[in-house]
């Protein structure tokens, strides 16, 4: 016996035609639907008898509501077995909340290393040779060094770019080592592939990266870099600030607290998914 035979016998009177009906009425009948498929891991389907039960509605009104559910993309109904489960529209609408929360986490990470330095910082992916500053917080001091949303940096001349070149991130065909690639952008920008792949190296084996002055006059910065799950180097998260402050005596204390932060941001929930969607 299918589920529709199943329920004929039941009260054919909807829940509105008894008590009066109204759209916010409808809405919340609707929303108390929906919020059956919060439970477990959202792979589970529901028969029509099971839905009325848990939500005390009428098998009529239910199966009205469930069908514009349908309609909506919202839920879906299996063909053959007439039961209800999770539709792409309400998916994806899943998944966009998660990117939100990720990003809003991934900020705080940003606002927390900010405080604690007393420096700027910012996040960021490489995109098509250089550096696209994907997050960003400024340094509440009244001179600062920073770098908003958008901006894109050079990757030989950053702690960002530098991180993601020394962790083999760039694609061979957009690394700066051809000649005339490497532009000085200040007298102490490395120019030179040998001198910048000795960086590199020290880079790697040191964990964080230092970019001193290299990209404009008085501006330090250090770079660490973001891994996913798979211990791959997605992106890089940098603390930047006046090289006045960003003195030798600072950059340990400094590194330590950033290299503490990226650790935190590779354990966020949503990290991953901030990645595949370009925001980090």
């Amino acid at each position: 016996m299918t589920e529709s035979d199943d329920t004929r016998s039941d009260d054919t009177r909807s829940d509105d035609t008894r008590s009066g009906s109204s759209p916010v009425r409808s809405v919340q009948r609707a929303i108390a639907l929906l919020a059956c498929f919060s439970e477990g891991n959202g792979r589970e389907a529901y028969a029509l008898s099971d839905l009325a039960r848990r939500t005390g509605l009428s098998v009529s009104t239910a199966r009205r509501l469930l069908q514009a559910l349908c309609s909506g993309d919202m839920l879906r109904q299996d063909p053959d077995t007439e039961r209800y489960s999770v539709g792409p529209m309400l998916m994806r609408l899943g998944r966009q909340t998660y990117l939100r929360f990720g990003e809003e986490e991934a900020q705080q990470v940003l606002i927390d290393l900010a405080r604690r330095t007393g420096e700027s910082v910012i996040a960021g992916v490489q995109r098509d040779g250089a550096v696209l500053v994907a997050l960003s917080v400024r340094s509440q001091a009244s001179l600062a060094v920073f770098h908003p949303v958008g901006a894109r940096l050079p990757l030989h001349a950053s702690a960002l770019g530098k991180v993601l070149l020394a962790h083999g991130e760039v694609p061979a065909r957009e690394q700066p080592w051809a000649p005339g690639r490497l532009a000085a952008l200040t007298p102490r920008t490395l120019v030179s592939s040998r001198a910048l792949r000795n960086d590199l190296e020290v880079t790697r084996s040191r964990g964080y990266s230092i970019a001193d002055e290299e990209q404009q006059l008085g501006e330090r910065a250090l770079g660490a870099p973001l891994r996913d799950r798979g211990g791959v180097v997605r992106a890089a998260i940098s603390v930047q600030g006046p090289a006045s402050r960003m003195s030798d005596e600072r950059i340990e204390g400094i590194a330590a607290e950033l290299l503490t932060a990226a650790r935190v941001m590779e354990s966020l929930p949503g990290f991953a998914l901030l990645v595949e969607h370009s925001i980090l």
